[in-house]
């Protein structure tokens, strides 16, 4: 079971490295529409709270 864990905490380090290098390559492309998307699903799930917090009878 350490062994497993281990493999996996190597793999997603090596995973990560990757996803880190592709993002600084892409980061001018994908910066503007990643910060839109991001502001709008903050404001999504802050607009679904809301609504979950005005349920009547709670």
């Amino acid at each position: 079971m350490k062994d497993l864990s281990l493999t996996l905490l190597t793999y997603r380090h090596k995973l990560f490295n990757i996803i880190l290098t592709d993002v600084i390559k892409l980061y001018p492309l994908v910066f503007h529409s990643f910060f839109i998307d991001r502001a709008f699903l903050f404001s999504a799930v802050y607009l679904k709270i809301k609504s979950v917090d005005r349920v009547p009878g709670r």
